[in-house]
């Protein structure tokens, strides 16, 4: 799965923060072949877990979840500045008696 595909799979359960990756080892593959699967998970709703994929045979699993975890990251931050630019806060601050707008 490539980077545009993961964020598109997250766009269509936006009422969702997905924030874990998490690896379960597949029950039916044989010890000396073992297969995992990929999921993301919301850690405020544990049982919100999003199927991405499963690992193929000799594939480093730490890599592969590294990545994920890194593109969800660059998913929430891109997801969190497009919100404070559409909402901007307005501050108001005592001492200076000036307001300012942040993002």
């Amino acid at each position: 799965m490539n980077k545009k595909h993961f964020y598109q799979r997250l766009t269509r359960w936006q009422h969702l923060r997905f924030n874990d990756v998490i690896l379960r080892e597949r029950p039916d593959t044989p010890a000396w072949d073992k297969k995992y699967e990929i999921y993301i998970q919301d850690n405020s709703r544990p049982a919100a877990q999003l199927y991405i994929r499963t690992t193929q045979s000799g594939e480093n699993t730490t890599l592969v979840m590294e990545e994920y975890l890194n593109w969800l990251a660059e998913y929430n931050q891109e997801c969190e500045v497009s919100t404070h630019q559409e909402n901007p806060v307005i501050q108001f601050n005592r001492e200076s008696r000036r307001v300012a707008m942040t993002h």
